[in-house]
C-alpha cells in the first residue's frame, strides 16, 4: 500500500510534468504562428511567464491574451500591463479587456463601456469620455481611422485610471493563490 501510493504519486508527478511540457510546446507554437518567428515567440513567452509569476494571471491566460493581441496586430508588450491592470481594477477577465482594446482600435467602441469609457461622435471627431481620478468628466479626441492613436489614447486613459490593478489584486487571497 505504501509502495502503491509511491507509484501513484510518481505517475501523477510524471503526468503533470508531461502536461506542463506539452502546454509549453503549445504556447510556443501558438505564439510562433502569431508573431511570425520562433525567436520572437520564445522571447514573448519568457516575458509572459515572468509576468505570470508576479500577477494574478496564469501563463495560460496571458498566452491567450497575447495570441489575440498579436493576431489583431497589437504588440502584446505595448499593452499587456495596462490591459491586466484595467481588467484587475474592474474585476473583469483579462480577455474582456483584450477584446475591448481590439474592438476600439478598429473603431468599435461599445465594449469600452464596461471599462468606464464611452465614445461619442460629434461631426468628424470621436471623443473618448471617462471619469478621471479627481472624479471629473474628461474627454480625449481620437481619429477613429487611426488605430495607433486609439490604442495610445485608450492605454493612457486606462493607465491613469487603473495603474497598479494587477499588483493590488495579487495581494488578495485569490491573487496569492493564483500566483502560487
Amino acid at each position: 500500500s505504501g509502495t502503491q501510493q509511491l507509484i501513484a504519486g510518481t505517475f501523477a508527478l510524471g503526468r503533470s510534468v508531461i502536461q506542463a511540457g506539452a502546454s509549453w510546446e503549445v504556447y510556443q507554437g501558438t505564439l510562433e504562428t502569431v508573431t511570425g518567428s520562433q525567436a520572437a515567440a520564445a522571447d514573448l513567452l519568457s516575458d509572459l511567464q515572468t509576468l505570470a509569476d508576479k500577477t494574478p494571471y496564469t501563463t495560460d491566460q496571458l498566452v491567450q491574451a497575447a495570441t489575440k493581441l498579436e493576431a489583431y496586430g497589437i504588440k502584446t508588450r505595448d499593452v499587456i500591463t495596462v490591459l491586466g491592470d484595467t481588467a484587475a481594477g474592474m474585476g473583469k477577465p483579462l480577455d474582456s479587456a483584450v477584446e475591448a482594446m481590439a474592438d476600439a482600435v478598429v473603431g468599435e467602441f461599445e465594449r469600452l463601456k464596461e471599462f468606464g469609457v464611452r465614445a461619442s461622435m460629434e461631426g468628424s471627431k470621436t471623443y473618448l469620455q471617462y471619469i478621471d481620478k479627481t472624479g471629473k468628466e474628461a474627454k480625449r479626441i481620437v481619429d477613429r481611422n487611426n488605430p495607433a492613436m486609439i490604442q495610445a489614447v485608450l492605454s493612457g486613459i486606462w493607465n491613469e485610471r487603473y495603474a497598479g490593478g494587477m499588483e493590488r489584486l495579487s495581494q488578495t487571497f485569490e491573487g496569492k493563490v493564483s500566483t502560487l
